[in-house]
This record gives C-alpha cells, structure tokens and sequence, in this order.
C-alpha cells in the first residue's frame, strides 16, 4: 500500500501503516513504557523499562526513565532510575543538578538525599 496524498486514510491507519514498514526503535519501546505507565500499567511498564535501560547508552535511558517516573509522582522507581544513571556515569549527577527538567524534582527529600551522596563522591 503505497501512501497516496489523495487516500482517505484516518491518522491512525496512517501511523499503523508506518509501524509495518519501519522496525520499532528502542526508543519506539521506550516511549510505548511510557505510555503503559501513564496508562496505569505500573508492572508491564517497570518490566519494560529494566529491559530497556540495559540497551545503549544506559545511563541516557536510565536518566529518561527516572525523569518519567518522577512526572508520574512514583519517586521511589525515579530514584532508583536516577542512582543506577549516577554509578554509570558520575556526569549524570551534574545534568541532573543543572536541568530544568529536573528543577521540580530536586526538592523532593529523596532526590536530594541522593543528589547530596553522589555529588559529594565526585
């Protein structure tokens, strides 16, 4: 089926179109987690992200993943998200101290419980 600017395809029938001619991503899989997450899917979701941040580069996917679930109010996994990116890469301690992404999070007593312990090791 080739796409046809003419064709009277919904949106979806598009997007499922493009999901069979194109392997998914790890980031495809990354962002379907996130979506089971959202959608209240806590156990299918935390089994996928522990596959996933093991793949390349795993302290960016550690990172992301922790960023997530601090959004989601589930600070327990984000720390422990955030601790696994920390002893990957030191660096992460900075970015995470330097990212407005993460401003809202900082306060929180155990990210900074956390951000306390790793910055005083670098």
């Amino acid at each position: 089926m080739a796409l046809n600017p003419g064709a009277r395809l919904g949106a979806y029938k598009i997007v499922a179109f493009i999901g069979e001619i194109t392997p998914r991503s790890i980031q495809d899989e990354w962002e379907f987690a996130v979506v089971g997450l959202l959608r209240g899917q806590n156990r299918a979701a935390a089994d996928q992200f522990a596959t996933i941040v093991k793949r390349p580069p795993p302290a960016l996917r550690a990172i992301d993943t922790a960023r997530v679930y601090a959004q989601v109010g589930q600070t327990p996994a984000a720390v422990t998200y955030l601790e696994r990116a920390f002893s990957i890469d030191p660096s992460c301690v900075g970015f995470v101290n330097e990212s407005p992404g993460f401003a809202r999070y900082r306060s929180d007593p155990a990210v900074a419980a956390l951000l306390k312990k790793y910055s005083a090791a670098r």
